[in-house]
């Protein structure tokens, strides 16, 4: 994991905090490790990509709004503009 210190843009984790396989204490880990990140919890429960409209309805909104943050802090003023057409398109 120590490579992950070298990561030098803006990183968003997405993670399920039901998963099994890869524990939130992993994420957080993470989050801790590489410099310009940012952790959000989905507080989903399980679900599998067989049943995408469960997982939309859980990271949806919660996503586009961090990767529009995302985008404002590293576009700084011209992020803002972006980030309104793309909330016009939407």
């Amino acid at each position: 994991m120590s490579i992950l210190k070298e990561i030098k843009v803006p990183v968003l984790l997405l993670w399920v905090t039901a998963e099994q396989f890869h524990p939130i204490s992993q994420g957080e880990k993470m989050n801790k490790i590489i410099p310009k990140s940012k952790l959000i919890k989905l507080n989903c429960g399980k679900f599998s990509a067989d049943k995408p409209k469960k997982a939309y309805k859980c990271i949806g909104d919660k996503v586009t709004q961090a990767i529009l943050a995302n985008l404002e802090s590293s576009l700084g003023s011209k992020g803002n503009a972006t980030n309104k057409n793309i909330l016009k398109e939407n």
